[in-house]
């Protein structure tokens, strides 16, 4: 008999292959049904998330779709067009696509529709519809009209995972180690919509099996200092975005390259490894 261990690891293996085997068939299925002269078909916000959420696109149908989608929230007045599917993965897959910058926009805008709008008429908890109950007109229609809606609230998701950037590591379960990726406001002056500013400071923390986890960063002067608490026994990957001509990182007081932190620049981030402690970065 082969070990439990072993067993399961044969089982992994085969389940791996089948299921990578099974998106690479669907990817093609969904090209075939779905994608004309390297562009979706269907063009609604909902439409490119799910494409682009679920990895069913590459080359130019994914860089296009990409581009539409920032182009199609742009041009609805920086609100988002998204129902039940599309709001729970929203800012979660502009930000895997390089869009935090929008995110953000989204995040913090207060017309109708966004989740400040509905702030803004009282709320307290999340709405099923965002205009559920408005100061001028008062209560909605009482067949549709959840004041404890979950679905909306998946946006708390994306504020913990890439906001304050406490991120589960999908290689170790449990947060023996995992991943701290902030992903700062960069938005010049230009990218913010009419009545924004941009957010100067976050702070977070995460009560994790392993401990108290714990984020923070702000912007002083023209520098983002981080704050890290990771916990006894733990281990983490920060993946920091370097600001333009930025070579070096302070951490606790000395300068380091990310290749003398064991780590390496990728796609403009810093990539390194931390252990358990509590660390100041700039």
């Amino acid at each position: 008999r082969q070990p439990s261990a072993e067993v399961l690891s044969v089982l992994e293996t085969a389940f791996a292959a089948f299921y990578e085997a099974l998106h690479r068939h669907l990817r093609g299925v969904f090209a075939d049904r779905y994608v004309r002269e390297g562009r979706l078909t269907e063009t609604s916000q909902t439409a490119y998330l799910l494409a682009l959420h679920f990895d069913l696109l590459d080359g130019e149908p994914r860089r296009n779709a990409v581009t539409a989608l920032a182009q199609k929230i742009r041009e609805n007045g920086y609100t988002l067009s998204t129902g039940f599917l599309g709001t729970g993965i929203l800012l979660q897959t502009l930000s895997e696509v390089g869009l935090t910058d929008l995110a953000y926009s989204l995040l913090l805008q207060t017309r109708d529709p966004s989740w400040l709008y509905s702030v803004r008429q009282g709320a307290t908890t999340i709405w099923e519809r965002w205009n559920s109950y408005t100061r001028e007109r008062g209560f909605g229609d009482v067949n549709m009209n959840s004041f404890n809606h979950y679905a909306y609230g998946a946006v708390a998701e994306w504020m913990y995972a890439y906001m304050a950037g406490i991120a589960a590591d999908p290689e170790s379960p449990g947060f023996s180690r995992f991943i701290l990726r902030p992903r700062p406001d960069l938005r010049s002056p230009a990218d913010l919509p009419a009545g924004q500013k941009r957010l100067t400071r976050v702070r977070a923390h995460y009560l994790s099996v392993r401990g108290r986890i714990e984020s923070a960063w702000e912007w002083r002067e023209d520098r983002i200092h981080y704050h890290f608490t990771i916990p006894k026994g733990t281990a983490a990957r920060a993946e920091l975005p370097l600001l333009p001509g930025q070579t070096h990182l302070n951490v606790n007081g000395l300068l380091f390259t990310p290749a003398e932190l064991g780590g390496r620049i990728e796609n403009g981030l810093a990539v390194f490894p931390l252990l358990s402690g509590q660390y100041t970065i700039y």
